[in-house]
């Protein structure tokens, strides 16, 4: 196996790598779009309840967001309800009551993204690891033949 040989199949093994990810990114096996921000999905749990009083602020006057949707600490899935139904948070406002909230999300791209990045990264480095290895052990292997037939040859003159 020589060099050309060797990079031919690294870059095929690279390639296998992101065509793969490509499709289970596009199956929907890494979700999108929806971060649990849209008002209709707000509007619909809104309609479950019927006592107003027993609401949080958010869900019963207008509300501004104040921060990112984070993951929730140990002790908080435990003891908060908003972070036990998908272990993250969101800081809201509520406008009229002045209130600062949490309020459950869904993870936002950057964690997902990250967890992608890193499976990238390791098959590819997985790649050139099984890739060196097989070139490594190719040489080996044809050193060794050549040094029969150099020893067969010897041995018949």
């Amino acid at each position: 196996m020589d060099l050309n040989t060797f990079n031919n199949s690294i870059l095929c093994n690279i390639f296998l790598v992101f065509i793969f990810n490509f499709i289970r990114c596009n199956a929907g096996v890494i979700p999108s779009g929806n971060l649990g921000l849209d008002e209709k999905s707000d509007s619909k749990r809104e309609s479950m309840h019927t006592d107003e009083s027993s609401l949080p602020c958010w869900q019963r006057e207008d509300y501004k967001v104040m921060g990112v949707c984070e993951r929730c600490e140990y002790y908080e899935t435990n003891v908060f309800q908003y972070c036990k139904v998908t272990g993250y948070k969101l800081l809201l406002k509520c406008k009229e009551s002045n209130i600062n909230t949490y309020k459950s999300c869904e993870a936002s791209g950057w964690p997902i993204e990250k967890h992608f990045w890193a499976f990238e990264g390791t098959m590819i480095g997985l790649g050139i690891v099984s890739c060196s290895v097989v070139y490594f052990r190719r040489q080996m292997l044809d050193a060794e033949t050549r040094r029969r037939v150099r020893l067969q040859i010897e041995n018949s003159l």
